[in-house]
């Protein structure tokens, strides 16, 4: 703001949580040492890509051929 850094933190609480709790997270978290070493490396996020050597635990069957297959409700599909 007006070229000055700013950190801000957005915190958001279930309806049980008391002022004296978020307080206490506040002066918890203005304690030196609350955070690491800004400076530090990032840590790297793991890939939310599968393996490549990945294989689904369930396979659905193929789908049924066109002709003579059952469709929803016991509709046939040959049109005889």
């Amino acid at each position: 703001m007006n070229g000055q850094a700013r950190q801000y933190s957005h915190v958001y609480a279930m309806p049980h949580v008391t002022r004296e709790t978020v307080d206490a997270l506040i002066a918890d978290l203005a304690q030196p040492g609350a955070f690491p070493d800004q400076d530090a490396a990032p840590t790297p996020v793991p890939s939310k890509r599968p393996p490549s050597d990945a294989r689904p635990l369930v396979t659905s069957p193929p789908p049924a051929a066109a002709s003579g297959s059952a469709l929803p409700g016991g509709i046939r599909g040959d049109r005889r």
